[in-house]
């Protein structure tokens, strides 16, 4: 559901739709699922993976069935407005330009890239191409991927603490059973080998004002 092995023309789409769930939904904006959350003490975030959208979230006994409200909705229904994908292209282009003076992180860049040729399932697009891509992003990609690719599929959620079974079977039954089931499946490229060291190699990458 949703990971950035599921990735098209552009790499960077799954990772923006994943950033872009808590910006606000088709029924509330950002700053109201914010007060929802903020004035029980709950918290709610999602990360993008390999192969699928994660959601983690903290909350008291009595507040699951609020959670589970806007967990829902904001899997189910983002907006994906364009003022906020405007501004949040502008943090991710800052970030992987700052990535770009970071030794350790061109260092790994430069190892993974020589390791894992273009089309493995490890290997990873380029800053330089990443930087390229977060320009291109735009609403329609991002709600044309949601379509495909978000859904009840083999999704899977678990409960840990204090918490009434049948409530939690209930409200998740109540808020999810009418989002869409996807069939779609990852495809094994068994073809695909990670290139053998063989000897010891060196490759000087520049960064400006590295010495």
């Amino acid at each position: 559901m949703g990971g950035s092995v599921f990735a098209k023309d552009n790499v960077l789409i799954p990772e923006m739709a994943g950033a872009m769930l808590d910006l606000g939904t088709k029924k509330r904006d950002k700053f109201e699922i914010g007060e929802a959350l903020e004035s029980v003490g709950a918290s709610l975030g999602f990360t993008t993976g390999r192969y699928r959208v994660h959601f983690s979230g903290r909350c008291l006994k009595n507040d699951i069935p609020l959670v589970i409200e806007l967990l829902a909705e904001q899997l189910a229904g983002p907006a994906y407005h364009q003022d906020d994908l405007k501004s949040l292209i502008q943090r991710r282009r800052a970030e992987l330009k700052k990535q770009k003076e970071d030794t350790r992180t061109r260092a790994v860049e430069a190892f993974l890239c020589q390791l894992y040729p273009e089309g493995h399932p490890n290997s990873i697009p380029s800053l330089d191409d990443q930087i390229v891509a977060i320009e291109k992003v735009t609403t329609e990609d991002l709600m044309s991927f949601h379509e495909e690719y978000y859904g009840l599929g083999s999704m899977k959620v678990s409960f840990v603490g204090e918490v009434d079974h049948s409530t939690i079977e209930h409200e998740t039954h109540r808020r999810f059973r009418d989002w869409k089931q996807t069939s779609f499946t990852i495809e094994q490229k068994v073809d695909l080998v990670a290139k053998t060291v063989e000897r010891a190699s060196l490759e000087t990458v520049h960064v400006p004002d590295k010495t």
